[in-house]
């Protein structure tokens, strides 16, 4: 009989007969309920490789936690190839029903598992070591793959899971936010993982931010249609005919479709952006396009770990760019991170296969985890083993300050409600307003203010002196806006602000 194949979330009978009807795959039984493992089918355009030595194991966390009692824990997992599934720690989070994650099975690439071996315990901490003990047996189901699009680049098969080190003292911690929404990722379609991940991005902010909309659904699309993706498509010149063929793009195309998409569309100062790496044309430095900036936090021109977690622990979104090690690339959303004895590790949404055999639409979606050690020391995160690394970030998070221009018609000064919607308070928030044009005297007007979190404060210009039309540029921390009004002397007549 023939390996028995899945694709990746495929929860119900109904949506395996769905895939068994529009493939070859034999789908008459599910799998184990809890624990399923699996073998990569690597599905590329440009590469095939059926049976690697890639095993996949997902977890119904939920489930499997109560299962042993536990209302979190480290799961460990022998084979035959040794210590292959160290420490991965599950816990309950809301719409995070299942967790998916890569191991080694230590066969050769081509060689057909259709039944593994193996011991594994779930423990309520981490640990150094782990050995061999009662073992169970499992099918072993096929979990088809295609996961690109970041780069215009051949993809080709990955490389081997590397084992990993652990930390005697190292510490134990994990960051994923307890607010995920069910609407938050979608199928893409064949290498749309860039205009994709910024999709499930603005997604994720509108969910969170009540006061932050974006004006398109988020649903399944393609270039040019009124769908999320579709627009982010066209704005980052994805050339896609049909949702089963069709390129990628660079990581210039990606910030600049977005920061094009957002400017076009009354969202120029509702986000603040940042990014690190430079890999796939990344920027190097900072990034102006549109009106809108991408502050460049690299180290090193480098990605680096500290700076992902810094943005998800401020609730703020995150994308990063995967080099393969072996050709092309990937984009994903980061939900959450953590370090398990000292050794980092994120959490991703994505969509596995993008169309790519999967005709219907309808599988793919998953949550997944990865350890991203430095492995080979060069300074940046790698992707779970040492020849796949994160080569380019960005981070958007909602501006929680906002500036309102006081419309007064006739006035010696100019008004500005600076409002702090965020839940903290900010101290000593630089402010300052400049006025450009026939301005004799007081052009510039500096300060400093703290905001307590829902409240807001109020600035003005000084005294001006000047004739005819006047631009006011105001800057409150890293929250701009502009105005215009008219000096008749030592008077401001017709003030109104000039953009959203």
């Amino acid at each position: 009989m023939k390996k028995k194949i899945i694709g990746i979330f495929v929860c119900t009978l109904l949506i395996a007969t769905a895939l068994s009807a529009a493939t070859s795959y034999d789908t008459t039984e599910l799998p184990p309920p809890y624990l399923i493992v699996g073998q990569v089918d690597f599905l590329f355009t440009e590469e095939i490789q059926k049976d690697s030595h890639w095993g996949y194991l997902r977890v119904k966390v939920k489930e499997f936690l109560q299962q042993h009692q536990a209302e979190e824990g480290y799961l460990n997992m022998f084979t035959d190839a040794g210590w292959v599934v160290q420490n991965q720690f599950l816990n309950i989070v809301e719409n995070q029903d299942e967790l998916s994650m890569f191991f080694n099975l230590g066969v050769k690439p081509g060689q057909d598992v259709r039944l593994l071996s193996f011991h594994y315990e779930l423990s309520a901490e981490p640990v150094r070591y782990f050995q061999d003990g009662p073992r169970t047996e499992s099918n072993v189901v096929a979990i088809p793959y295609n996961a690109g699009g970041l780069s215009d680049m051949s993809l080709a098969i990955p490389d081997y899971i590397m084992e990993l080190e652990f930390i005697p003292a190292g510490i134990n911690y994990d960051y994923t936010k307890e607010n995920l929404y069910a609407n938050e990722n979608v199928q893409a379609a064949m290498n749309q993982c860039g205009p994709m991940a910024v999709a499930n991005s603005l997604q994720y902010l509108e969910n969170r931010y009540a006061f932050f909309s974006v004006p398109h659904d988020h649903v399944i699309g393609l270039y040019g249609d009124d769908s999320l993706v579709g627009q982010l498509d066209e704005y980052m010149g994805r050339v896609a005919a049909t949702r089963t063929s069709g390129g990628g793009v660079m990581a210039d195309e990606l910030l600049e479709g977005k920061f094009q998409y957002l400017a076009d569309n009354g969202l120029t100062n509702k986000l603040i952006h940042k990014h690190q790496g430079t890999g796939y044309n990344n920027p190097v430095g900072d990034f102006t396009h549109a009106g809108i900036t991408s502050k460049d936090e690299s180290v090193g021109g480098k990605v680096t770990f500290d700076w992902i977690e810094e943005q998800l622990r401020k609730c703020q979104d995150v994308e990063v760019g995967i080099q393969w090690g072996s050709g092309g690339g990937h984009a994903v959303r980061i939900y959450g991170c953590g370090k398990t004895l000292g050794v980092p590790y994120l959490r991703y949404k994505h969509d596995s296969l993008q169309t790519n055999y999967d005709p219907t639409d309808s599988l793919g979606l998953e949550e997944a985890q990865v350890y991203v050690s430095d492995l080979d020391g060069d300074g940046s995160p790698n992707w779970g083993s040492a020849s796949n690394e994160i080569v380019c970030a960005w981070s958007e998070s909602v501006q929680h300050l906002v500036i309102q221009i006081d419309p007064k018609i006739f006035h010696l000064y100019v008004f500005i409600k600076v409002i702090n919607r965020g839940v903290y308070d900010i101290e000593e928030l630089p402010w300052e307003i400049h006025a450009d044009g026939l301005v004799l005297f007081g052009q510039s007007t500096k300060g400093y203010e703290n905001i307590p979190a829902g409240d807001e404060v109020t600035i003005q210009t000084g005294l001006m002196l000047g004739l005819g039309p006047v631009e006011l540029s105001i800057m409150a921390g890293g929250a701009m806006a502009t105005a215009k009004c008219t000096l008749l002397g030592p008077f401001v007549i017709g003030v109104k602000e000039s953009n959203g």
